[in-house]
């Protein structure tokens, strides 16, 4: 009989152990949010802004970010995996630009 009361306590804690990760501080959750953004890579493009339509601007953008939630207490990792590590041209990333995909990672304390 006892055997029958320990089996549903060591299920929940097994089950409570094999969910996701969570640090036991806010700047551990950060940590390991900014190691993981750490990992992407940068990537540049032009684009040309619809003010100032015979002008062609430069930038560039870092492929993974983390952004801190307070009401969830996580923060989320936002990876673009529409990009590579290369240059965009106008066109390259105009069409690129319309089908931008993303991929979220969670950071919970």
């Amino acid at each position: 009989m006892k055997r029958l009361l320990i089996f549903p306590f060591l299920i929940t804690l097994l089950l409570s152990s094999c969910s996701s990760k969570k640090y036991n501080s806010k700047y551990e959750a950060d940590r390991a949010c900014k190691d993981w953004k750490d990992k992407g890579f940068s990537y540049t493009y032009e684009w040309i802004a619809t003010y100032v339509p015979d002008k062609i601007y430069t930038d560039s953008s870092f492929s993974r970010r983390c952004i801190y939630e307070s009401q969830t207490r996580q923060y989320v990792g936002k990876e673009n995996i529409s990009v590579k590590n290369k240059f965009y041209g106008v066109k390259e990333w105009e069409k690129l630009e319309n089908n931008i995909k993303y991929k979220y990672k969670n950071f919970y304390f």
